[in-house]
């Protein structure tokens, strides 16, 4: 993150693949822990990698960590990041990884929809609720 933050695109996109490499080992040595499946698609999404790999992650992520407030997040951009890429599956998964994230991690959340310029999608597909209210007022 130091390496994007700072403009050295190569150094990112170097760590960001080990970093992948990494998740991907992670998820096959325990394939039911969720924070490695919100890792790799966060990683995938990022690298914009958008392929099965990553809709099995999103999918992963939700199924074994739907109320952990790390997968919430990571999905949550993941997915926004690669928002016209999901097919409809993986965009239900991630509308409702958001909903349930917003009643714990409402900031975090709208930060990264507000970064990702997706706020308005997420007021036009969220399901009525005082956050989605709170979000889109």
């Amino acid at each position: 993150m130091h390496a994007q933050n700072e403009n050295r695109w190569r150094d990112y996109g170097q760590l960001m693949s080990q970093s992948l490499d990494l998740y991907r080992q992670a998820s096959t040595l325990r394939p039911h822990w969720p924070y490695s499946w919100a890792g790799l698609a966060l990683s995938k999404a990022k690298l914009s990698q958008m392929d099965e790999e990553l809709f099995q992650a999103i999918d992963n992520s939700v199924l074994y960590g739907p109320w952990e407030n790390a997968v919430n997040i990571s999905i949550a951009e993941a997915g926004l990041l690669s928002w016209r890429y999901l097919p409809q599956a993986q965009q239900e998964a991630v509308l409702a990884n958001i909903d349930r994230g917003l009643k714990r991690n409402y900031k975090e959340i709208r930060n990264i929809a507000t970064q990702v310029n997706q706020t308005a999608l997420l007021c036009d597909k969220l399901p009525d609720s005082k956050e989605k209210a709170k979000l889109c007022k």
